[in-house]
Order: C-alpha cells, then sequence, then structure tokens
C-alpha cells in the first residue's frame, strides 16, 4: 500500500513524489489524464509505461519572482496543493512548488 498519493503527473506532483520518496515514503502518481492524452497520440502501448527517473536540473532558469507567497498554506484539509502557478509560471517554479508541498506533508507524517 502506497503512504502518498499525488494526482497529477506534472513536473510540481513529480518533485513533491521524488521529495516524498527520498525520505522513503510509498509513492503513488496518478497521472490518468496525461496517459489519456498520450494514448490519444500514441495508442494505446502507454498503458504499459512507468516512471523510469526523475532527474534534478539545478538552475534551470534564473530566479524569478514568486506569483505566490511561500507563507500561504499548500494544505487544505486532507489534501497538499501545488503547481507552478503558485510559484512563478516555470520550470523551477513547478519544481519549488512541489518541494513547499512535500515538506508539510511530510511534518503531518511524521517522516
Amino acid at each position: 500500500m502506497n503512504d502518498v498519493g499525488i494526482v497529477g503527473a506534472g513536473l510540481s506532483g513529480l518533485a513533491c513524489a521524488r521529495a516524498l520518496s527520498l525520505r522513503g515514503l510509498e509513492v503513488a502518481v496518478f497521472d490518468a489524464a496525461a496517459r489519456a492524452q498520450l494514448r490519444g497520440w500514441l495508442g494505446d502501448a502507454v498503458d504499459g509505461w512507468r516512471t523510469l527517473r526523475i532527474d534534478h536540473v539545478p538552475d534551470a532558469l534564473p530566479a524569478l519572482p514568486s506569483l505566490d507567497p511561500p507563507e500561504r498554506p499548500v494544505r487544505l484539509g486532507d489534501l497538499y496543493v501545488t503547481g507552478d502557478w503558485r510559484r512563478n509560471g516555470s520550470i523551477d517554479g513547478a519544481l519549488v512548488s512541489g518541494r513547499h508541498a512535500a515538506e508539510p506533508l511530510l511534518a503531518d507524517l511524521g517522516a
């Protein structure tokens, strides 16, 4: 059984999954919308695909101003909100947002 489920396999979701898995949690990433789109382009073979790895790319973009102050809560009840729109519209924003959501989740789980 997985410790955490993440809905969405965008960069911020995958960054959150990576941060959690590095702390030893079992993470399931639910990416039905992404697979549905890929299935339309490439056929049913995508249903057998699995994530091979997640890479961290430091300094992919210069520092950009945040759209959302870091003190804004990412926890909404039992959900943790992430996405580049919470930081800035960039790859870096997505990665930072994913890590930002993982930190309180790890604290809540005592991990």
